[in-house]
């Protein structure tokens, strides 16, 4: 695994999925494929002056649809995420800066579809989920967008 992606999992991803009782291997892979596909670990503000925040480049209207839906859906575990904000601070800017509460807000986005995560070892499911539930049809990156980042940031363990 690249450096960068292994700290990434080791300090933020692993930590704070396991605080709020969402990991699994298949979450912290889609997770890091969603930084290297949207960000390339580089980026916390949309180029062009475009809403997004974080490495996930997360937009101020996703973050408040996942967080509305969590907290009528999942109380607690939306109480969990709430641990990781930091009060008085508005939540768009923490986007930017609290990487903690970014990586929640980007795992709520997964966890409220449907459909279970496939495989863990499947990184073209994973992909074909990031497209699907992540980018949207309407969104610029495509699944072999992120299968290409991830093989390329990412790597396999």
């Amino acid at each position: 695994m690249k450096i960068i992606a292994q700290q990434w999992r080791d300090a933020v991803v692993e930590p704070v999925l396991k605080d709020i009782g969402l990991h699994s291997e298949a979450a912290v892979r889609l997770l890091l494929g969603t930084i290297a596909a949207e960000s390339g670990f580089k980026l916390i503000l949309q180029l062009g002056n475009g809403p997004a925040r974080s490495l996930f480049q997360i937009e101020p209207f996703t973050m408040y649809d996942v967080l509305s839906r969590t907290i009528h859906r999942y109380p607690k575990i939306y109480a969990g995420v709430m641990r990781w904000e930091v009060e008085n601070q508005p939540w768009e800017d923490q986007l930017a800066w609290n990487m903690a509460f970014a990586t929640c807000v980007a795992r709520l986005k997964y966890y409220l579809d449907p459909e279970r995560l496939p495989n863990a070892g499947d990184i073209i499911a994973l992909s074909h989920v990031y497209k699907r539930v992540y980018n949207s049809n309407k969104g610029a990156s495509s699944a072999e967008q992120f299968l290409e980042c991830y093989n390329r940031l990412v790597g396999h363990d």
